[in-house]
């Protein structure tokens, strides 16, 4: 293997250059990935006041944003367990002071607030707090907060058009039996908050959850001219799906919309159809909810069992967002991605290889459960920006921090950006370097930039306005890595402007895993001699430098051992057979088998592939499933990027096959 020659290197550059221009082709939205440097502070940390622990709910809503906050989320937390398992009576209060916790949790400062901000003049105010008008048990004359939190919301259009934002609360009945149940509040204006009705004798006002008093609403979502919410039967939010076509009458004009014993945490509507993630004790299943006719409504099972995790089955969906056509869904322990079309077929994007009863499914970013951080509990929020699908985590590290400090390095959530699924971007694997923000629990896509909500149960929440730079040099594309014995063939998409490249390296699994700068070179591939073991995973992405010292944000993340699928001449041409290409597609890949195997004509498959890719993002409807154009643009790309190696003798011949 040596150092290519110079027409080797130009044709390379031409090859790649062409590659970055099929970028702006039809079909292709213009994405800008965001770094830490787009993100600046938005609100003073809890505003103010540490006990708002969650961003529980964010909305635009009439030109304004709104966050509803979650009250000192640790300690109810903990005072729920004790409720339930008394034998455990000293986790409540905690022992760790940075907690805060008052000795009897009834005295919990817990009045959730809604807070609104201005963009015209970038100012916060504090529009709604919740009143404490509920007797606190056992204390008579004594009263308590009504609302602990304000978990969910949606912007609902009512009959005669009005437009009214509806939120969800929480009741501190998870540890204080006999409060009244959860409230759901409604305003028109953002400034007047007002219960719907919930009178005594109507389900809402005696809302009771598979036999339990209903202490919450989570995931509001609005599909075919009803708001749908589950009410949840504990402090998690695990819960039955009612729904509403009149949401402001309250009382029964609300009703269950399953028979009892199927529960859930999330849902979206996409493609006609009521999508809800359901949970059980074993493992969680997708269904598709028919809301025709009358409750309780048929469904049909998508993803069951779990997606038939060979290790660890996650009990429930945690996330759903729909993004680029297809419906995106994310799992608690394992965190776990998955992504499903309009027939209803899956592909997983993040997670273990398995064997289902549709073949064997790897993870397209060739990445394990939790981005390969086995401290993610679950895929938390997902939201499309610029292009971009933003993907967060929640980290249970945070929580250990006093009694493990050496989990600090790798401690706070995850956040990551993938334009197609296969490809994903670390924009931070520590929270931006604070250890105690857990996750990322909120998105919010408004006209003046991406608005992030963190959690973080010591200091209060924390908020960031995310707004990326147009001017800053673009990263390197498609990073690539292949895994040969003794060594790590890396590739990617050249930059234009860029002089060299810098490539860096983290070691998996370890308390510290920081990237470590291993090379800088000039050229779109680089030959890591470094790689040691072939069963410790390793993340590898690189920089684009300009001449001037400039640099670029971090490519994609590429993983060794890579867990995803191998993009070969015939796994390509089974794809096509399955998606029902175009014939003219179809003949046109077959010719390329001859081509290589009998003349070795590298150059004359690079430039088919090439003008393959440009047929498919130009025109989906080559496909019988155009939804699956996007998973062969990325296909067709490193089939021509394998072909090119393998003529430049960085990867043997084999590997087309």
């Amino acid at each position: 293997m040596g150092v290519l020659v110079s027409e080797m290197v130009n044709r390379c550059v031409a090859r790649l250059i062409a590659l970055v221009l099929l970028c702006t082709a039809p079909g292709f939205a213009v994405s800008q990935m965001i770094t830490t440097d787009d993100l600046v502070p938005a609100a003073e940390q809890g505003f103010g006041d540490r006990s708002n622990s969650y961003p529980w709910s964010v909305k635009w809503f009439k030109g304004k944003l709104y966050v509803g906050t979650g009250r000192d989320f640790y300690c109810v937390q903990q005072a729920t367990i004790v409720r339930w398992l008394p034998q455990f009576s000293f986790l409540y209060p905690p022992a760790n002071p940075d907690f805060h916790c008052t000795p009897n949790p009834q005295d919990l400062p817990l009045q959730a607030e809604i807070w609104g901000w201005t963009p015209e003049t970038d100012s916060w105010e504090r529009v709604y707090q919740s009143p404490a008008d509920v007797p606190k048990p056992g204390n008579p004359g004594e009263l308590m907060a009504r609302d602990t939190a304000y978990r969910t919301m949606a912007v609902f259009t009512e009959a005669d058009g009005t437009e009214a934002l509806y939120v969800g609360a929480v009741s501190s009945e998870s540890f204080n039996p006999g409060v009244p149940p959860a409230k759901i509040l409604r305003t028109t204006d953002g400034i007047t908050f007002e219960v719907v009705p919930q009178d005594p004798g109507t389900l809402l006002g005696d809302l009771i959850i598979n036999g339990f008093p209903g202490n919450g609403f989570r995931s509001m979502t609005v599909h075919n001219g009803r708001l749908y919410a589950v009410a949840s039967e504990g402090f998690l939010g695990f819960g039955r799906l009612i729904e509403a076509e009149n949401p402001a009458a309250g009382n029964d004009a609300w009703r269950f919309a399953m028979a009892e014993g199927y529960n859930m945490f999330d849902m979206a509507s996409y493609n006609g159809a009521l999508y809800l993630g359901l949970a059980n004790e074993e493992y969680f299943s997708v269904v598709k909810l028919d809301t025709s006719g009358e409750p309780p409504y048929n469904f049909t099972t998508v993803i069951a069992e779990g997606g038939y995790n060979p290790n660890q089955k996650s009990l429930s969906v945690v996330s759903m967002y729909v993004s680029g056509g297809a419906l995106h869904v994310g799992t608690d322990r394992p965190a776990e991605m998955y992504r499903i079309f309009p027939d209803d077929t899956w592909e997983l994007l993040v997670g273990a290889p398995r064997f289902t009863p549709d073949g064997m499914k790897r993870p397209l970013s060739g990445m394990n459960a939790g981005f390969d951080n086995n401290y993610n509990l679950h895929v938390w929020r997902m939201q499309e920006a610029f292009g971009v699908l933003h993907v967060s985590t929640f980290d249970q590290t945070t929580k250990w921090l006093t009694g493990l400090p050496q989990l600090t390095p790798v401690a706070g959530f995850d956040l990551y950006g993938t334009t197609d699924g296969w490809h994903y971007t670390q924009v931070t694997r520590s929270a931006m370097g604070d250890p105690r923000d857990s996750g990322i629990r909120n998105f919010a896509l408004t006209p003046h930039g991406l608005f992030i909500g963190a959690s973080n149960i010591y200091d209060g929440l924390n908020l960031w306005r995310a707004t990326p730079d147009p001017a800053r040099l673009s990263p390197p594309q498609q990073f690539d890595a292949e895994q040969l014995p003794g060594y790590v063939t890396l590739s990617w998409e050249g930059v234009p402007s860029a002089a060299a490249y810098r490539v860096y390296r983290s070691k998996l699994n370890s308390a510290n895993t920081e990237y470590q700068q291993i090379a800088t070179t000039a050229d779109t591939v680089f030959v890591d001699p470094g790689f040691v073991s072939p069963l410790q995973p390793y993340h590898y992405y690189v920089v684009a430098e300009t001449a001037s010292g400039e640099l670029s944000g971090p490519s994609n993340i590429a993983r060794i051992p890579d867990l995803g699928p191998h993009v070969t001449l015939f796994s390509v041409r089974t794809a096509l057979q399955d998606w029902g290409a175009d014939p003219a597609l179809r003949a046109s890949l077959d010719a390329l088998i001859p081509v290589l195997f009998y003349f070795s004509d590298y150059d004359t498959a690079v430039n088919e592939l090439l003008s393959m890719r440009a047929a498919v993002a130009g025109n989906p409807n080559v496909l019988n499933a155009d939804w699956r154009a996007n998973d062969l643009v990325v296909m067709l790309s490193r089939l021509a990027r394998t072909v090119a190696l393998v003529q430049q003798s960085y990867l043997p011949f084999y590997k087309l096959f």
